[in-house]
Order: structure tokens, then sequence, then C-alpha cells
């Protein structure tokens, strides 16, 4: 997320749901890191919201040397160890969450998000609806602009027909 988004969901003038999906583990050499790494993510989100946004934000940021965390397509991508010390660096501190990481805990729950987003046309991140309208295009973060006219027109509609 920009900081501009960042600023209007800590003021709580937006509300973002993340759904974290397993689109690339057919290009992960068959360790299956997008779906590991969403498992991951689940499992820092059973700590908190914050721990939850903390290691999203460390899986798709960049390492200490300035590289994406975030592998390439095409290589093995991270193991789960790595996943744990994401979750130290995000504030995890229960030892529940290497269980979770390692016992692959939400692997269902990934699935069936996946499907899901499939189901609803979703290919490729990020993806951003607003009441229920894809706004942007695939791979392609709409701006705070574009995002904010949906919203104006989602609530014009919604005031429209309170009536």
């Amino acid at each position: 997320m920009t900081k501009d988004f960042d600023v209007k969901i800590k003021a709580t003038t937006i509300k973002v749901n993340y759904h974290v999906m397993s689109f690339l583990d057919s290009s992960s050499n068959g360790n299956k890191y997008s779906s590991r790494a969403a498992n991951a993510a689940y499992c820092a989100s059973d700590s908190s919201v914050a721990a939850f946004q903390k290691f999203h934000d460390i899986a798709y940021g960049k390492n200490s040397a300035g590289a994406d965390n975030q592998p390439a397509e095409g290589t093995n991508g991270a193991p789960d160890s790595t996943f744990v010390a994401w979750g130290k660096q995000a504030g995890v501190t229960s030892a529940d969450f290497s269980t979770c990481v390692s016992a692959n805990q939400h692997s269902k729950l990934v699935v069936a998000v996946t499907d899901d987003a499939s189901k609803a046309g979703v290919s490729g991140t990020p993806t951003v609806f607003v009441d229920g309208k894809r706004v942007g295009s695939v791979n392609s973060a709409p701006t705070v602009a574009t995002i904010d006219a949906a919203i104006t027109t989602a609530l014009s509609k919604a005031k429209s027909t309170a009536a």
C-alpha cells in the first residue's frame, strides 16, 4: 500500500480486506512458495491485525540488501524458516506461529480463498474491488484518486436508494 492509502486506513476513511491467495505455486519449482507464504500470512493474522500487516509488508517488501523478499517466478522461494523469521520481525512472539507455518495449518483456507478469487475473475495482484466492482486493471494498482472516485460513486448510489 502507498502512504496515501495508509493515511486513509488509519483515519478509518476506508476499510481494506486482504484476501491472501496462492496463484504462483506452479512457478516456484515445486516448493509451493505461494501457498506456504499465504499460509504464513494467515498464521501471522492469528496473532493480530498489526502482525499480519507487518508480515505482509515484509513478505512483499525488500530485505536489508534492497532485494525483493518476494521471489521471482521460476525460483524456489524462501523456506518456512524465513517465514518464521519474518514473523518475529513482525512482532509475532508465540511459538504457535512456527507450528502453524510448518504444519501448513491454514492450507484449506488458502485454497478456498484462491478458488473464490478465481471464480470472481481475479487472476493477479493487486486487485481492488469497491462495492463489488473491480477498480483498475489486472496487475496494476489503481491510484488513490481512482479508488476515491469509485467510493464516491458507490456512496452516491447507496444514498439515492436509501430514500
